[in-house]
């Protein structure tokens, strides 16, 4: 293992690494050496395969009129159980997540004037979406 004080060598019977889904992964996939091609513990090549995540986003649609509302109402649209004909697996869902603040919006677009960020959340209607990535062999973590 290279550290900052240059290569150290370290011998257990048992190890543990935990580095987080990617970054775990990505050492062992950089551990690739002439004894062990694909990296250490990956002779299956399954290593940083079969990737899944949640894809989370926000999206604010505008309006003309001021949206008055301080508890919006809740939306929810799913497709979590019968994708389509090219798609056969869970789509992902579209809510409304409660009405933005300025405050939280001007953290999102910084330098934007904050009369401005007081107009666009004054006129919005804010969603937030979720989609799957579904584990694949071909979603795989590079070795960065």
């Amino acid at each position: 293992m290279e550290g900052p004080e240059g290569l150290q060598i370290l011998r257990a019977r048992i190890y543990v690494l935990t580095a987080s889904t990617i970054n775990s992964a990505a050492r062992l996939l950089r551990s690739a050496n002439e004894a062990m091609p694909r990296g250490i513990a990956n002779s299956s090549d399954v290593v940083g395969r079969h990737y899944m995540t949640h894809n989370n986003s926000a999206m604010m649609t505008l309006s003309v009129r001021r949206n008055e509302t301080i508890f919006q109402k809740t939306v929810l649209l799913m497709d979590f159980y019968f994708g389509d004909a090219g798609f056969p697996y869970p789509m992902g869902c579209i809510m409304s997540p409660g009405k933005i603040r300025p405050e939280i919006l001007a953290t999102a677009i910084r330098g934007v004037p904050m009369p401005i960020v007081r107009a666009l959340a004054e006129r919005s209607f804010d969603w937030w979406i979720m989609f799957e990535a579904l584990p694949d062999s071909e979603n795989r973590s590079p070795p960065v």
